[in-house]
């Protein structure tokens, strides 16, 4: 027989539980923390989480007030002033590291729900990483409300330096400089294959040449697909779990034709 759990986080129900009504349905949660957290979502207007996700969520305070207390400490200039970095006169920028991210719907879940804060101009989260990065509007909110948004759903936010936030810029756009020098490398050979193909030098080969130069076309094609382009995939794959369409839908959609009609090209030995 199972247990029953809460409908919020799955820890087991006391023995009358609470009840948090979320898009008009009443759900047994394990306290009033987790009730807060899913009226809260609910009121956002972001109660698809509950569908999307693929594991509970982290426990939320037992108080809704203790967890927006514990935040409040980082108001102090001082202390800010460490982890914020300052990118113009009216923005800033923080490096968090998120405790509580268990699939991506809770990447799903905290991208739009501190977007909804006034002020918060950009979220990026990586689920991997469990790390954030948000800009923020210096003269509409701080560090402290950014942090107290993310514990009244549970998450806890501990806030890396700036020399942290450096290095996770850089790392960043290693990264994309690495796809970026397989791709362009990829497609200088691909399209070098494919240009004795298709400009009459095919003509000129046995078929064991043109054969060969077709599998090496794919070849060299695989890991820019795979690899350069791997960002659109899994951008697009998070916004179809969400049931929306952002850009990189398309994207994808039209490397994956590209690169699946060329392979069954090669595969037939075609034109």
């Amino acid at each position: 027989m199972n247990t029953p759990a809460c409908w919020h986080c799955g820890e087991p129900l006391p023995a009358a539980p609470p009840q948090a009504v979320v898009a008009g349905v009443a759900h047994a949660v394990c306290c009033h923390g987790c009730r807060a957290a899913a009226e809260w979502i609910d009121q956002l207007r972001l109660a698809d989480y509950y569908r999307l996700r693929s594991a509970p969520a982290a426990r939320a305070a037992s108080e809704p007030q203790e967890a927006l207390r514990s935040t409040q400490v980082w108001r102090r200039e001082e202390l800010a002033r460490h982890v914020v970095r300052d990118l113009d006169a009216q923005r800033c920028e923080v490096l968090l590291l998120i405790d509580g991210i268990r699939c991506s719907a809770c990447v799903w879940l905290i991208e739009r729900m501190l977007a909804a804060v006034p002020g918060v101009e950009s979220v990026r989260v990586n689920a991997a990483a469990r790390r954030a990065r948000i800009v923020w509007d210096r003269a509409r909110t701080d560090l402290a409300g950014v942090l107290g948004a993310l514990a009244r759903t549970g998450y806890t936010a501990l806030p890396l330096d700036a020399a942290a936030l450096d290095d996770s810029r850089r790392r960043e756009s290693r990264a994309a400089l690495k796809r970026l020098v397989v791709a362009g490398s990829g497609a200088m050979q691909a399209m070098m294959y494919a240009s004795a193909l298709y400009l009459g030098g095919a003509d000129a080969m046995d078929a064991a040449t043109r054969e060969a130069m077709r599998w090496l076309g794919l070849l060299v094609a695989t890991p820019v697909v795979f690899y350069s382009a791997g960002p659109f995939f899994s951008g697009a794959w998070r916004a179809l779990r969400a049931r929306s369409l952002g850009m990189d839908v398309p994207v994808a959609l039209a490397i994956a034709l590209i690169y699946g009609a060329s392979a069954v090209e090669a595969v037939r030995g075609g034109a």
